[in-house]
């Protein structure tokens, strides 16, 4: 019998890993190296962050697939709520077709509306399976591919800055300002931020004003197709 529960082991998470990098092979999890890092990082996000909670389901002792809830806020209509999140939904590629991902999907809907939470929200591998559990679309999010020489020529690029670690709480200021007044955002955090410094490919660039930052951008380089180190 399938029993659903919080990871709370290192051995569970050693598990886990497998199961994940499996289902995302974007992730790049392959090396054991990779893989400890994804460990140290999943236990160390559930130790410290008390809104993210990983769950697997388990028969007997054996893995079968794993989950990540969210504890998020949204802004709906200038209202504060509580919303569910879920991701990171992987299944062991020996139990596929044994409904565990509907199992996962069952669980988080039950868990956040015993809590009196009525909206849940995720990010769907496929539209079509979400769709048979009740959900919908949410608003369309538009997509614009700009060429830098389009970008036009302002008069000065004295407020444009690199923005750097010790600017976190800044970034999360501006951030709030749009929250604050934009419906359907979620609420983040300081440390959502903090974690864009760890990564060493992303690039922050800011337009700050009186020590202020007033909006800004994330972006990194990508390799060529044609894998020309130029």
């Amino acid at each position: 019998m399938k029993a659903i529960r919080k990871l709370s082991s290192e051995g569970e998470f050693i598990a886990f890993v497998d199961i994940v990098g499996n289902a995302y092979p974007g992730f790049n999890i392959e090396t054991e190296e990779q893989k400890k890092k994804f460990v140290e990082n999943s236990m160390k996000v559930q130790e410290e962050n008390p809104f993210v909670t990983f769950y697997g389901v388990f028969e007997e002792d054996n893995l079968l697939g794993g989950m990540r809830y969210h504890d998020f806020k949204m802004n709906l209509l200038s209202t504060k709520i509580k919303v569910g999140g879920v991701g990171l939904i992987g299944v062991d590629l020996l139990h596929k077709k044994e409904k565990v991902a509907k199992a996962i999907m069952t669980k988080f809907i039950e868990d956040y509306r015993s809590q009196g939470i009525s909206m849940a929200i995720l990010y769907p591998f496929n539209p079509e399976f979400y769709k048979k559990m009740g959900f919908g679309f949410g608003t369309s999010i538009s997509q614009y591919r700009v060429k830098p020489s389009n970008l036009p020529k302002g008069k000065s690029k004295s407020n444009i800055k690199h923005i750097r670690g010790n600017d976190a709480k800044k970034l999360l200021d501006c951030y709030t300002r749009i929250y604050e007044k934009t419906n359907g955002l979620i609420e983040k955090y300081e440390r959502e931020f903090q974690l864009l410094f760890n990564n060493q490919k992303m690039k922050v660039v800011g337009y700050k004003k009186n020590n202020e930052i007033k909006g800004y951008m994330v972006f990194e380089f990508k390799p060529s197709h044609d894998k020309n180190i130029l």
